[in-house]
């Protein structure tokens, strides 16, 4: 839609208008910077694990407050972006 000038910006997660670019093999659209908007991800744990709940929390939160979460997410977004197969 943004491509066929149906839409003049879209709004979605960075990582996922990536995708979504590539998958589409669509070029020339840039993002914005710096975002309109930065929103926290949240962690889920099923109830049947429940018991790893405090752990999973205080390594989570210093993992968060050391850098390495987003470490590791940029990481992740680098090596698909750079795969071949990253998108199909």
């Amino acid at each position: 839609m943004l491509k066929s000038k149906r839409v003049d910006f879209i709004v979605d997660t960075q990582s996922s208008v990536d995708l979504s670019l590539k998958k589409l093999g669509i070029t020339g659209i840039k993002n914005m910077t710096p975002p309109l908007e930065s929103m926290p991800l949240f962690h889920y744990i099923n109830r049947s694990n429940k018991n790893y709940y405090d752990s999973l929390k205080r390594v989570l939160n210093q993992m968060t407050k050391t850098g390495e979460i987003n470490a590791i997410a940029k990481r992740v977004l680098a090596h698909k972006k750079a795969s071949p197969h990253w998108g199909r």
